[in-house]
């Protein structure tokens, strides 16, 4: 029992020793190393607005985001927004080239001269042909078919100005309209 007294007294002693040696300025023989003090900047205490600047990496989405599609078929002349801007209902977006559709409503009013210039002839002779018919210089059977063949020439060309005159007004109606 004393050898162990002995070595647990010699063991505080060590750690003793080697406690007091740490706590020595001179650890081990090695001078102690000076850190420079860090530098500080002061100033004065100012109230201004500092930009924001954010740098990031990611993703931007629309809050809504729709598709447009043309009510008729041409080339874009020109682009009227930018890209984000804000747009209304009937802004107008893209300007289409207008030379097809006014070739168009030009071609119209050409067929419709044409069928108004048919439909005078048609009349005129209609006309003739019930004045022959009242003068009795044509056979009865003869009249009745001459006059059904202009009666029906007059009619299809009533209908077809009629046509042609919808198509006349709802072109130049939506060219006027655009």
């Amino acid at each position: 029992m004393i050898g162990r007294r002995v070595t647990a007294a010699g063991a505080w002693a060590l750690a003793g020793v080697l406690l007091l040696a740490g706590c020595s300025e001179n650890a081990a023989g090695k001078a102690r190393v000076q850190v420079p003090p860090v530098p500080v900047t002061v100033s004065d205490v100012l109230e201004r607005t500092v930009p924001l600047q954010l740098t990031a990496v990611g993703n931007a989405q629309p809050y809504t985001s729709v598709g447009i599609k043309s009510q008729v078929n041409g080339q874009i002349m020109e682009v009227r927004f930018k890209e984000g801007q804000d747009v209304k209902k009937d802004d107008l977006l893209f300007v289409i080239d207008p030379r097809p559709f006014e070739a168009a409503l030009r071609q119209a009013e050409a067929m419709r001269q044409r069928d108004q210039a048919l439909l005078a002839n048609a009349r005129l002779d209609l006309a003739r042909f019930q004045d022959l018919g009242k003068r009795e210089a044509l056979a009865d059977l003869a009249f009745t078919r001459t006059y059904s063949a202009q009666r029906g020439k007059a009619d299809d060309e009533r209908r077809r100005i009629g046509h042609r005159e919808y198509e006349y007004h709802s072109r130049s109606t939506h060219y006027s309209s655009s």
